[in-house]
């Protein structure tokens, strides 16, 4: 800021420029607004600013919103056209398996039957992303959903030498919600934190009401998250897992802000990742 101020001094053009200040707390926006006094343009110079954080915020989020609809829309069409066919190549590979008799030949169809299997469960989550606004919503426990959800993954957390951690202090963590998504979301977490241990570790999960606000917090000791991509995680098809739909943690976003709430991430590589869900307590 302090060279655009020189610049203005020694008669730059008088435009509008955004400036963050993010010292010592959380990063404002401000938009600064110069123009000159004195006679015949001296270099007399006024500076006006406005906070604007709130505002870009706002901003920022009807672009994402209407990118999300748009990319929902075309999630949903394509994931409608690619299943037909696939449902249809299974079938016609599954008959031909059971009529081979050469082990090599039945082995490679039973690959390329474990890929179709693949690409059925992408279609799945497009269509899972496409829909995750259009469930009922009814006052529900968040715990009984947090525990519901980790339900179904202790097995494979074991199996992968994960320890499951729970710290739930459910009283009073009510919320307006459609349970089945809200146990998606916070299914999509656990997998997201079991896939970055995968020489296990432990996996923390807490449940607390405070503030009119139930706080979920998912934590793991995985690999953790490198800080430039911290701000993609939550992107439709961005995924930093070799062979990932990058739809897992955008469905959960999605979610959870289809519920009037909020998800934030913190991540240190090679020590864990923290992810926490905000949501309004029912009235």
């Amino acid at each position: 800021m302090v060279a655009w101020v020189r610049e203005l001094l020694g008669g730059g053009a008088l435009e509008p420029r955004e400036f963050v200040r993010d010292e010592g707390g959380p990063a404002r926006e401000f938009l600064w607004i110069p123009s000159r006094f004195g006679e015949a343009g001296g270099r007399g110079l006024i500076l006006q600013f406005r906070d604007v954080t709130e505002e870009r915020a706002l901003q920022r989020s009807l672009e994402r919103m209407d990118r999300l609809a748009s990319l929902g829309r075309l999630a949903a069409g394509v994931a409608h056209e690619v299943r037909n066919p696939l449902t249809g190549i299974s079938l016609l590979l599954d008959d031909l398996h059971d009529r081979l008799s050469s082990p090599p030949e039945r082995d490679a169809l039973r690959r390329a039957l474990e890929e179709i299997g693949r690409l059925e469960g992408i279609v799945e989550e497009l269509l899972e992303y496409a829909r995750v606004d259009t469930a009922p919503k009814r006052e529900c426990d968040v715990a009984e959903i947090v525990e519901g959800s980790l339900f179904l993954v202790e097995k494979t957390a074991r199996r992968q030498g994960i320890r499951l951690r729970r710290e739930l202090r459910p009283d009073g963590a009510r919320v307006l919600a459609a349970p089945e998504k809200l146990k998606q979301a916070f299914l999509n977490l656990y997998l997201n934190a079991i896939q970055a241990m995968p020489e296990g570790g432990d996996l923390t999960v807490g449940v607390a009401a405070a503030d009119g606000r139930v706080i979920v917090e998912v934590a793991d000791t995985g690999v953790g998250i490198d800080p430039k991509d911290l701000d993609r995680i939550f992107e439709p098809f961005f995924s930093l897992r070799p062979g990932g739909s990058g739809l897992g943690l955008s469905i959960a976003h999605t979610i959870v802000e289809d519920h009037g709430g909020a998800i934030r991430v913190t991540s240190r590589p090679g020590k864990g990742t923290r992810f926490r869900v905000e949501l309004p307590l029912a009235a």
